[in-house]
């Protein structure tokens, strides 16, 4: 796809000289340029925006989903399907995994016109992190229960976008 793209006219002659004039370092060839594009596109799906894949004219795949031949034990109780399975690890993805873990170079930051935050993954919920980050409402400050409710409501955010 970025292939594709490099080599359309529009991005081939006008985009590429005008980002080129600007900065010869960053937009070397028109690849570079092409992948900025892309990653600014597929970086994340937005929750309250339109976007190419909001709109259905493209889907993000992750091929080894595909490769899945068996469902845990829990989701079978449940006589839920491999596809279901498939599908309910899809929206993980997108919303937990996808652009936490894209590697971005920092010269490309500033070109990006989006912030990018590095997150990190946890095997599993550990004590620690309750500890640390999701304390009781009535051991907050009045500025901390923002805080409160990113760190400890995202976990019910996956259970809202299923129901």
């Amino acid at each position: 796809m970025i292939n594709e793209l490099q080599n359309q006219p529009d991005l081939a002659n006008f985009m590429f000289d005008y980002y080129h004039s600007l900065n010869r370092e960053v937009f070397a060839d028109r690849r570079t340029l092409a992948t900025m594009l892309m990653l600014r596109v597929f970086y994340n799906r937005p929750k309250r925006a339109n976007s190419l894949e909001t709109l259905g004219l493209v889907s993000v795949q992750y091929p080894a989903l595909k490769q899945l031949t068996q469902v845990p034990q829990e989701w079978l109780k449940l006589e839920l399907s491999l596809n279901e399975w498939r599908d309910f690890l899809k929206i993980c993805l997108d919303f937990y995994v996808r652009g936490a873990f894209v590697s971005v170079p920092l010269d490309w930051k500033n070109w990006l016109g989006m912030t990018i935050h590095p997150r990190a993954i946890l095997a599993q919920v550990t004590e620690f992190f309750f500890k640390t980050r999701c304390r009781t409402d009535k051991q907050l400050k009045t500025d901390q229960r923002l805080v409160f409710y990113r760190h400890c409501a995202g976990f019910l955010r996956m259970v809202r976008i299923i129901c």
